[in-house]
């Protein structure tokens, strides 16, 4: 499924769409904001303008692969009884002679000598992606899909690892044990939302939505050795899963570990909290078994992550090989940077209304006026709720066209016919719906009329966007 045309308000919304199971405390699958036949989760985050804007800030020097080697002996998942990995061999050149499976004869197979193999893996082995099918609660998957409706004996015909889209998106590394000073975290450590949030102050990088997030433990260190590599990893806990993805809404979590999470579950009732909550609750996949160890040793914090998982039809994942780009480094990307907004502390805290009191432009900012839009139509209705929302679909249809999208709007002004406490109580949540949390400046106009009769509500904005 490819992103829709309401991936950039839905972005805004996601947490709160996504967090009434957890606030609740009760453990049940989320419902897609991306409609009912959504797939692949959080991966709508993904759009061609992101990945423009991660492209042209790569610098071009040198690349770094984050995928493991695959062989026999290598780490893998062996609790559950799955198969290890194992490549053998289906022609040789000695055997060629001696069987001639293509009947060319002897002295042609001497001359071409003819080698292949054949392999047997499972998917959650070596650098993969889970795809949001590979846990559930209650016999339901990610969106509400039901195991006895949509799994059959070839696989998942939902939400498998063919429906994960190439990922092309800025990527932070977050090195966890740098910052605790060590090579490598203890055995079964469960890395907090704390450590998350001190690690990165430490590499003065700031998370974005729509991040692909990896974390690195330092396990990788023992990866030729499997049973070291196995025995009791360290792993992230609930805290650091939920601050990633409802806090700093990460498009896709990884790390340098397998599974990802720490053991035992500090949840009781479910031996696998953070995957549940990730792939069943959040739409978020989980990148296991990255290679991070270059990285940190050049200290690369943010790059253009790039990579291309199998396609394999019906499957809860696949191998993926992806890269690193660095990228250069105070180059206007995105609307967080093109404008910033200011709320000083002395005076009230507006953004609760759904506004901000100033914002500051970036002198590299393309400017973006947009007229007032309204929002009656013949079919109706047309009270002022629903002029209102049409007004807002109409001015993110418009900001789309120019080439912008709602982070990048600085200004806007409301036109309201018959105002009063009721209508600026729907327009408050309106703005925070729409805006998030950092609104642009707003002032609202009340008028006695507009230019219809009709009408009872008009927006005009100001954007600015990357050039």
């Amino acid at each position: 499924m490819k992103p829709t045309s309401e991936t950039l308000i839905l972005s805004l919304t996601l947490a709160v769409v996504l967090g009434g199971a957890v606030a609740s405390g009760a453990e049940q699958v989320g419902r897609s904001p991306w409609g009912p036949d959504d797939e692949i989760g959080r991966l709508n985050l993904m759009t061609p303008r992101s990945r423009a804007e991660i492209l042209r800030r790569v610098s071009g020097g040198k690349e770094y692969d984050l995928s493991v080697e695959y062989f026999i002996g290598m780490p893998s998942w062996q609790a559950a009884g799955d198969p290890h990995f194992r490549l053998w061999m289906t022609h040789t050149p000695g055997g060629t002679v001696n069987d001639d499976p293509l009947n060319l004869g002897t002295e042609m197979n001497e001359h071409v000598s003819y080698t292949g193999a054949a392999i047997s893996l499972y998917t959650h082995m070596g650098t993969h992606i889970d795809a949001l099918n590979h846990f559930g609660l209650d016999g339901k998957i990610w969106n509400g899909f039901r195991a006895h409706e949509h799994l059959g004996d070839r696989g998942w015909n939902v939400a498998g690892a063919e429906n994960i889209p190439p990922i092309i998106a800025r990527g932070v590394l977050i090195d966890v044990a740098a910052a605790k000073g060590v090579d490598m975290l203890e055995n079964g450590y469960r890395v907090t939302r704390q450590d998350l949030v001190e690690a990165l102050e430490k590499q003065k990088v700031s998370l974005l939505a729509g991040d692909v997030v990896l974390i690195r433990t330092g396990r990788m260190k023992l990866y030729e050795d499997a049973a070291s590599f196995m025995a009791d990893p360290p792993g992230m806990g609930m805290s650091a899963a939920r601050f990633l993805v409802e806090e700093k809404e990460a498009m896709i979590v990884g790390a340098d570990n397998l599974s990802f999470e720490a053991f035992p579950s500090e949840v009781e009732g479910n031996y696998v909290p953070v995957h549940t909550y990730l792939l069943a609750e959040q739409g978020t996949p989980i990148l296991e078994l990255v290679y991070l160890e270059e990285l940190s040793r050049d200290a690369v914090y943010e790059f253009a992550f790039i990579g291309g998982s199998l396609k394999l039809r019906g499957a809860d994942a696949a191998p993926i090989r992806p890269i690193a780009i660095p990228v250069t480094k105070n180059l206007l990307t995105s609307s967080e940077r093109a404008n910033t907004v200011v709320n000083p502390e002395h005076l009230p805290d507006t953004t609760q209304y759904g506004y901000s009191q100033a914002v500051v432009v970036s002198p590299r900012a393309a400017t973006i006026y947009v007229a007032g839009q309204i929002g009656i139509t013949d079919e109706g209705p047309n009270d002022f709720e629903h002029q209102v929302d049409r007004s807002f679909d109409n001015l993110i249809a418009v900001l789309e066209a120019a080439g912008g999208r709602v982070d990048d709007v600085v200004k806007i002004t409301l036109l309201v016919k018959d105002h009063d406490d009721e209508r600026l109580q729907y327009l408050v949540e309106k703005r925070r719906q729409v805006f998030g949390k950092n609104p642009p400046a707003s002032t609202l106009i009340p008028v006695r009329e507009l230019a219809l009769e009709l009408l009872e509500f008009e927006i005009d904005a100001v954007a600015v966007a990357p050039r």
